[in-house]
């Protein structure tokens, strides 16, 4: 059902043609910089729907070990 959620939730936000983005705090840069990244970005005015992931240390528990 999650799955089914997020593919509606693009489709809606390509009909009004924007860009779904997922931004990914902390994996590689800090989350300071990609808070000023979004910050750029809405200040352009640029047709973007923001979607945030866990970075490596927000999803460790959360996926199950293959070991």
């Amino acid at each position: 059902m999650k799955a089914l959620v997020a593919q509606s939730r693009r489709w809606r936000v390509l009909f009004r043609g924007m860009h779904a983005i997922t931004l990914i705090p902390g994996d590689g840069i800090g989350p300071e910089i990609s808070s000023a990244v979004m910050k750029i970005f809405v200040a352009a005015k640029a047709k973007i729907q923001w979607e945030e992931g866990p970075g490596y240390q927000g999803a460790q528990g959360q996926v199950d070990d293959p070991s």
